[in-house]
């Protein structure tokens, strides 16, 4: 016989945590863009009242700066996984490309991504990824040490051109993007000396 108790509902314990909050960020950002996102609309994703998420975020600026890294190592790993078993202008391709499907995918979140660090120290750290990739690969085509830093800045200065175009339809469907995005990534490429010769 079971007791009285045991027949009850029980009580679901909403559990909050600064990983649920950043995920709720992420997807307001993902749905409605960096503009909209408010510790107001982030209360009401998560469920919860406003008051409570400052027990696991000092403020805004601190939900920023985590949707920032977290981004940052979303396309870390996405340029690393690219650069796995390549070198040379055949995995400078591949990274670059990697790139451009990423800012694709989540043209919101990259625009958040590319705006100032609300957090510099973690968002380095969380660019660490991505920059031994490309370190990695631009050495692999020839650039010594010293140079490699200043060319990664000058690739990414490029190809982040082309991905604002893109992303907010600038390029509109008359022309043709893939042929574009071809010629930034390879003038990109020549100017630091990677040439298809």
């Amino acid at each position: 016989m079971t007791s009285g108790s045991q027949n009850l509902p029980r009580r679901r314990t909403r559990t909050l945590s600064r990983a649920k909050i950043v995920d709720a960020a992420i997807a307001i950002i993902d749905d409605d863009g960096p503009e909209q996102l408010s510790m107001t609309k982030l209360s009401a994703r998560v469920g919860v009242a406003a008051a409570s998420l400052y027990n696991h975020v000092k403020n805004l600026d601190d939900v920023r700066g985590a949707v920032q890294v977290h981004t940052m190592e979303e396309l870390g790993h996405d340029l690393r996984v690219a650069a796995m078993g390549r070198s040379g202008l055949d995995g400078m391709h591949a990274l670059t490309d990697a790139h451009r499907r990423f800012a694709a995918a989540h043209p919101r979140r990259y625009r958040e991504l590319t705006a100032a660090p609300a957090n510099r120290d973690a968002f380095v750290l969380a660019a660490l990824d991505g920059n031994v990739a490309l370190t990695a690969m631009l050495r692999s085509c020839g650039l010594e040490h010293d140079d490699a830093l200043p060319a990664a800045v000058a690739i990414f200065a490029a190809l982040h051109g082309f991905a604002m175009l893109e992303t907010t339809d600038f390029l509109g469907g008359e022309m043709d993007a893939d042929s574009i995005y071809t010629a930034v990534r390879d003038g990109a490429l020549n100017s630091v000396g990677i040439t298809a010769g």
